[in-house]
């Protein structure tokens, strides 16, 4: 969903008539300006419910000297916000996950110098941040169901001034869409494949 649908969307849940339809006024395009800030609130909450979704870095780890090799994952990536619990070895074509591995200052992953392969990391992304100069046509990166929800908290916080019962309904709206998402992030990620492990490490 680009941000103009984000933003239509939004005026539709304040000002929509009966048949759906909405009339945009110059009055009505004034509440564009206060959409970045309700839309980066919501997109922080969206996203530690896992309504961004997950993104996969590769990279080589060559056997090294010492006890452990250090990985500091912003220095790979722009974007990096957290780990997931998923991380992942392959070598000579055989895919394990690893469980025991450390993390250090949020971003440093640490393995066993010895080990060597392919390394595949899943992590969250830092959320997308809008302004007022976003393009109208800028995809907002929120998974399908993320994306119908954002427009119900922007509402809710931009209408608060105006009409706090509407306000309140569309707030709690937002909260239980936020509750199913959440959890069937939790969900999708305890039904996925799992792999055998073959060391205390790995």
């Amino acid at each position: 969903m680009i941000w103009k649908d984000i933003k239509r969307a939004t005026l539709q849940r304040l000002f929509a008539t009966e048949d759906g339809t909405v009339v945009i006024s110059d009055a009505k395009e004034s509440y564009v300006g206060y959409m970045p800030a309700a839309a980066n609130e919501g997109i922080y909450l969206l996203a530690h419910a896992g309504g961004i979704g997950v993104k996969t870095l590769r990279f080589e780890k060559k056997r090294s000297d010492g006890n452990y090799s250090r990985f500091d994952m912003n220095k790979y990536t722009e974007d990096f916000r957290s780990f997931t619990d998923e991380i992942y070895i392959e070598t000579e074509g055989v895919r394990q996950r690893i469980y025991g591995y450390v993390t250090e200052a949020a971003s440093v992953l640490v393995l066993p110098a010895w080990l060597e392969g392919e390394i595949t990391v899943y992590y969250n992304p830092l959320p997308q941040i809008i302004t007022l100069s976003t393009p109208d046509e800028e995809e907002i990166r929120l998974l399908p169901m993320a994306a119908s929800l954002l427009p119900l908290y922007m509402a809710s916080q931009i209408f608060k001034d105006d009409d706090m019962r509407q306000a309140v309904q569309l707030r709690n709206e937002f909260e239980t869409g936020l509750a199913r998402l959440s959890a069937m992030t939790i969900r999708d990620r305890k039904n996925k494949e799992k792999f055998t492990s073959v060391t205390g490490w790995i």
